[in-house]
């Protein structure tokens, strides 16, 4: 089941804004694990993770970008970019 990157990030920005998630690649995660468990559908595809990591910080390394957090927890560069992905998959469309 194809479901639109702003969706699914939308979904990622709420769960990061009331505290329940810390990070957004685990708020990405949990939003479209959610989306299973509603729809009975076991496989849910999206490129909201691509569109996210299109904002990494340039400190981040390429080998890295999956294995070390981009912002320390409570910074918010992590809604603001997140807000970012989400206009940037809006306006594709997606």
């Amino acid at each position: 089941m194809k479901v639109k990157s702003s969706e699914i990030l939308t979904k990622a920005l709420q769960l990061i804004e009331s505290g329940e998630q810390k990070f957004v690649c685990a708020a990405i995660q949990d939003a479209e694990t959610q989306i299973r468990w509603d729809t009975g559908a076991n496989n849910v595809i999206s490129k909201a993770m691509q569109v996210w990591m299109t904002f990494r910080p340039k400190h981040v390394s390429e080998n890295l970008k999956n294995l070390a957090e981009w912002w320390p927890k409570g910074d918010h560069v992590r809604i603001d970019t997140l807000k970012l992905a989400i206009e940037k998959a809006k306006k594709g469309n997606d």
